[in-house]
């Protein structure tokens, strides 16, 4: 079928017109509710889109695992899932073991897809174990330290791991466990601190929880020198306490848009020079 010259100027004015925009395109990433909903988020605008309805089982945070699959732990603080990331659904991958006394509490990964839990016991110390996310599997790292109060987000899609405790930012050294204070700057985090901690575009982000089931939902970026913070964007869709989870989404990147777009108008082109 032959275009009209008309329609073929069309075509080609609105391609190039989506690779501009989609030269700018917004940060996105999975996030987790604590009204137990799994759904994509526009970091930039706050936006919270729900993937399939309310999960079948309640989740304690969301990490990027190999090849970019999404994990997620129970809430009964030993079951390792894999989310659907079409449909929200859970398949149970195994069941966590930790050192006697203590329980899964914050899960987080790194850039290169390896899974980390953070275990707490009955007064407060955390240990940092690796997981094999064929099996659940998990292997004793060590003790992650002194961290004051308690930590409620861990990072995925980063290339250090990060913990954050109320208003402080964590690193954490994947091989022995430690951890060591990058500062204290996450006060503009509305909530509880931050419930999740994402990496997207060299950018590390962070989302708030709180206790308050009304609580609108933040975002901000954060430093990873100083944890100084810049707030983003509130998220007013995100209900039941906020984040619980944040881990990078497999959105195609800007490039791979415009490749496609510049190929569809040179198709345009072509057919008009027959």
């Amino acid at each position: 079928m032959e275009f009209g010259p008309l329609l073929r100027r069309a075509f080609i004015l609105v391609s190039l017109s989506s690779i501009a925009r989609l030269a700018s395109a917004d940060p996105y990433a999975y996030e987790l509710s604590g009204a137990d909903r799994f759904g994509l988020a526009n970091l930039a605008t706050g936006s919270f889109s729900p993937i399939g309805g309310t999960l079948s089982t309640s989740l304690w945070g969301i990490a990027a695992g190999p090849g970019g699959a999404i994990y997620g732990m129970g809430s009964d603080q030993t079951s390792l899932y894999q989310v659907d990331t079409s449909n929200g659904s859970l398949s149970f991958v195994g069941s966590l073991s930790f050192l006697s006394g203590e329980g899964g509490w914050v899960l987080g990964s790194t850039a290169n897809g390896s899974l980390y839990v953070a275990g707490v016991d009955t007064v407060g110390n955390y240990s940092l174990y690796s997981i094999n996310p064929t099996n659940a599997s998990t292997n004793f790292i060590g003790s992650m330290g002194q961290i004051g109060g308690s930590v409620m987000g861990c990072s995925s899609g980063s290339s250090s791991l990060y913990v954050g405790s109320g208003q402080t930012l964590y690193s954490v050294d994947v091989t022995t466990g430690l951890t060591t204070a990058v500062g204290s700057g996450m006060g503009s985090l509305a909530g509880n601190g931050p419930g999740g901690l994402v990496e997207v575009g060299g950018t590390l982000y962070g989302g708030a929880w709180g206790e308050d089931p009304a609580l609108t939902a933040s975002i901000i970026s954060i430093d990873q020198t100083a944890a100084a913070t810049t707030f983003v964007s509130l998220q007013p869709g995100l209900t039941g306490r906020g984040c619980w989870g944040l881990a990078p989404a497999a959105v195609p990147e800007p490039s791979a848009f415009a490749a496609v777009g510049l190929g569809l108008a040179g198709l345009a082109v072509r057919r008009r020079r027959k």
